[in-house]
């Protein structure tokens, strides 16, 4: 049923690879389901130093840029809306990107969303 009705794995999280926190256990899950060849995506933030489309490890990663306040930008939500038949795992409530992604989720995916929290945030206006 897996290979049949959903296509991918896709993961939306900021800054991946970035070691450490939420980051690492993406990394974690999205190489190894690699390994046992699974289709996996991870949608992220571009950061200055970044490469905008890459494969790590038998994971293709497709980076955005976020603004300011890191709400994604109209072409990462126009690309999310273009996933189809996918299970899409969605990491930690307290980032903002969530709450833009959750609504423009097609239905014929499936949302897995983790909450993570560990009482303060290294961003302030999450604190």
């Amino acid at each position: 049923m897996w290979r049949n009705k959903y296509q991918k794995i896709v993961y939306v999280v900021p800054n991946y690879p970035h070691i450490g926190g939420v980051s690492t256990v993406v990394q974690n899950l999205a190489e190894n389901l690699a390994k046992m060849g699974k289709d996996v995506e991870v949608v992220s933030s571009e950061t200055s130093t970044s490469i905008r489309d890459e494969y790590i490890n038998g994971v293709y990663i497709k980076r955005f840029k976020l603004n300011y306040l890191n709400i994604p930008t109209i072409e990462m939500i126009r690309y999310i809306r273009t996933i189809r038949n996918s299970l899409v795992h969605l990491h930690g409530y307290h980032d903002i990107i969530n709450m833009f992604v959750i609504p423009v989720i097609h239905n014929s995916n499936i949302i897995i969303f983790n909450t993570y929290y560990h009482g303060k945030s290294g961003i302030t206006y999450r604190n």
